[in-house]
C-alpha cells in the first residue's frame, strides 16, 4: 500500500494517482469507516475531499499518533478560496513551517 492516500467521492480526483496517491473514490462515511480499519500503518499521509470534513474532523480526534498526517483538499469549485485557507493553516500546523 502507498505511504500516500486520498478519498473522494469524484472520478476526478484519480488524476492524484500521478503524483503518487492512492486514491479512492468512496460515497458513504460508513464505508470510509471500513475501509480505514484496512490501512496499513506505512500510510503517512490521508488526504480528503472537503466533502468528508465532518467524518474526519471526528476520525482525527480519536488519533492520537504522529502519523497518518491528515490533509483536507478542496475539490468543490463551490468554497475553493476558504478551503486554500485551511490547507495552508494545516500545512504550517502539521510541518512548522508556512509554505504556501
Amino acid at each position: 500500500m502507498n505511504q500516500m492516500i486520498l478519498f473522494s467521492n469524484k472520478v476526478e480526483s484519480l488524476v492524484f494517482n500521478l503524483i503518487g496517491f492512492d486514491t479512492i473514490i468512496i460515497e458513504a462515511d460508513d464505508k470510509l469507516a471500513l475501509y480505514l480499519k484496512t490501512i496499513s500503518i506505512d500510510v503517512k499521509l490521508i488526504a480528503y475531499d472537503a466533502y468528508f470534513k465532518d467524518f474526519f474532523d471526528k476520525y482525527r480526534k480519536e488519533k492520537q499518533n504522529l502519523y497518518p498526517m491528515f490533509l483536507e483538499l478542496p475539490l468543490d469549485k463551490g468554497n475553493i478560496g476558504s478551503k486554500i485557507l485551511d490547507v495552508k493553516e494545516s500545512i504550517k500546523k502539521s510541518i512548522g513551517i508556512d509554505l504556501l
